[in-house]
């Protein structure tokens, strides 16, 4: 099925890609939890300007990536509701590999120049698909960690 733009002209319907985003959260020093953020540059074509938590699309690579733990058994069989046992693996690589690329910070290992994901500190949270009409769409699973299992120093890719 298709959806009419603008002009009233039938476009075939987008399939979404499967993204992960990673919710790294904190304690703050007033006791409230602090959590991790960054703003989209305003020239991006997807969600321009928009807050958003460290996260984007699943890639190949994503599937063979090494882990230094698997994900949890409760996080793998929320994530296996609406994936398979393999996906749910390179959602939570490619949750740490945004991480890694967008913030700076490392959740695992650099291992001869391999990030190996420290898997087993991910909950899953949710997920949200982006509106059929929408000509980007994503199938995204927001997984959460505590802020105290990355290292580095928090930088903005610009």
């Amino acid at each position: 099925p298709g959806a009419e733009d603008a002009r009233g002209t039938t476009r075939r319907e987008v399939r979404p890609k499967h993204a992960a985003s990673l919710i790294l959260w904190r304690q703050g020093a007033d006791g409230l939890p602090e959590i991790l953020m960054g703003r989209r540059h305003r020239d991006m074509r997807f969600m321009p300007g928009v807050l958003v938590f460290p996260g984007g699309r699943v890639d190949r690579a994503d599937h063979r990536a090494p882990a230094l733990a698997p994900l949890p058994p409760e996080t793998r069989a929320a994530l296996e509701l609406s994936s398979t046992p393999g996906l749910a693996h390179a959602l939570g690589c490619a949750a740490a590999r945004e991480l890694h690329e967008e913030a700076g910070l490392t959740l695992g290992e650099w291992r001869d120049g391999v990030l190996h994901a420290d898997l087993g500190c991910m909950e899953y949270l949710c997920r949200a698909i982006t509106p059929p009409k929408r000509p980007i769409r994503f199938h995204a699973r927001f997984l959460i960690a505590p802020a105290e299992r990355a290292r580095g120093s928090i930088h903005g890719s610009g």
